[in-house]
């Protein structure tokens, strides 16, 4: 069971460190990303654009940051393995204007808030979802199963990743903007990719050297 340690987000200046906390392994900081403890994120803002950092991590893990009040995804926000590491991320406003952060290891944890996706925009944000999986390790899995082990990706290879119709992305969709694309090797690292991609599907292309 995930202990659920209760933060709050304060931003003086919107764009200021927001949070820093210690998480033990299978703890959840919940904080709130919008409403009177932020002030200048309103309440019917639809997701927070956060900076987060794993900061002197005890072991090789993972951070995965969503909407309170639904069931932690199968998607990681931040891989770390010790030294400090930082990744953007568009994530969802959950229940009582909460995001939730669940790490597998114990980290400080650092949460920037840099701005916010107001109601009624185009721009449609979702639960994070694994649409791609290399690994055929135990527990590995993507949101339907489908793109699912296949073993490590060689140099100078590109593989195609199917986005539309998956992860309640419509088939109609245009682009898919921000993902977050983890390597994992002997040292795992996650790159926050401000692209934005071509649909229905996504290339990955890894260069040879």
């Amino acid at each position: 069971d995930e202990f659920a340690w209760a933060g709050t987000l304060t931003d003086d200046v919107l764009g200021l460190v927001a949070a820093v906390v210690i998480l033990a392994p299978g703890e959840r900081l919940e904080f709130e990303a919008s409403g009177p403890i932020t002030g200048t994120v309103p309440n019917t803002a639809t997701a927070a654009i956060l900076n987060i950092t794993g900061i002197r991590a005890q072991n090789p893990g993972f951070i995965t940051a969503y909407p309170c009040g639904t069931t932690r995804p199968n998607a990681s926000t931040l891989n770390f393995t010790g030294t400090n590491i930082a990744n953007g991320a568009i994530i969802p406003i959950g229940t009582a204007g909460k995001i939730c952060i669940y790490t597998s290891a114990t980290t400080e944890l650092a949460v920037d808030i840099t701005g916010y996706i107001p109601a009624g925009t185009d721009i449609t944000t979702l639960v994070p979802a694994r649409l791609f999986e290399s690994r055929t390790t135990p527990g590995s899995a993507t949101i339907d199963d489908l793109q699912l082990g296949g073993g490590p990706l060689t140099a100078g290879s590109e593989t195609q990743t199917q986005i539309t119709g998956r992860a309640t992305i419509p088939n109609a969709a245009s682009a898919a903007i921000l993902a977050s694309i983890s390597a994992a090797l002997r040292s795992t690292c996650s790159t926050m990719c401000s692209i934005i991609w071509s649909l229905p599907s996504l290339w990955l292309c890894l260069p040879a050297r």
